[in-house]
């Protein structure tokens, strides 16, 4: 399974430990925008207008790959994680959100939403290893 994790840059250690989580079970990350951050050395502040294109164009890319995309709701502030929410939704993709569900009205549109990370850290890898057996019910049957 393909999942985008989206979230606040500066929650990016958290989000990168959920993101080991998911890789540790098979999970695909479709897009490590955190290393992306890290080896820029900044999320946004001093990048060209070239790169700030090639950054946005690639997490867009990233959720249209993806088979659910998980919003980590931010306690700090974040635009980038809202307008992935919002591409995620037009492109009809499976979508879990996870913390403060008042940050925003669009919260109840997900599919699934879960008070903590960590519960839907736990959903996402179910619904991973749901989807495998599926698969390898197809090919043995």
């Amino acid at each position: 399974m393909k999942v985008f994790v989206s979230g606040a840059s500066a929650e990016r250690t958290m989000i990168k430990s959920f993101m080991d989580s998911l890789r540790a079970v098979g999970v695909e990350i479709t897009v490590d925008w955190i290393k992306a951050i890290e080896d820029e050395g900044t999320a946004n502040t001093g990048l060209t207008a070239a790169k700030m294109l090639h950054y946005a164009q690639m997490d867009l890319r990233g959720v249209d790959d993806a088979d659910v995309v998980w919003t980590l709701i931010p306690n700090n502030n974040s635009k980038g994680c809202w307008v992935e929410l919002g591409y995620a939704f037009g492109k009809g993709k499976l979508i879990v959100t996870s913390g403060n569900e008042e940050a925003s009205i669009f919260t109840a549109m997900s599919h699934a939403h879960f008070k903590t990370h960590g519960e839907a850290l736990a959903a996402v890898i179910e619904k991973h290893h749901q989807r495998r057996s599926l698969e390898a019910l197809s090919t043995n049957g």
